[in-house]
């Protein structure tokens, strides 16, 4: 299994990390920490308004928060307008 994911995460074009926010599974935070060794871009989108990681806010390329109802609508306009990694902002703990 993890040389599958390894594999599907070396082809992948892009990072989409859907998170619930601080208390994300390790594996998804592994993956992110993978892609951005990588240099690949990092799209965010976290599910609550609560604090977040640095680390999963400064190595993504765009960072989002979105509601459950809208969450479609965030990714598809997070994935259409990502861009490269912004300078980190360091306001989160």
């Amino acid at each position: 299994m993890f040389d599958a994911d390894l594999n599907a995460l070396d082809r992948a074009e892009l990072f989409l990390m859907i998170t619930p926010g601080r208390n994300g599974t390790a594996g998804t935070n592994w993956e992110q920490g993978y892609m951005y060794a990588r240099k690949k871009p990092i799209v965010v989108v976290q599910i609550t308004d609560d604090e977040t990681s640095l680390m999963t806010f400064c190595s993504a390329g765009s960072f989002y928060n979105a509601a459950v109802d809208t969450l479609e609508d965030t990714i598809l306009n997070a994935v259409e307008n990502s861009s490269p990694r912004n300078k980190c902002k360091t306001i989160l703990t």
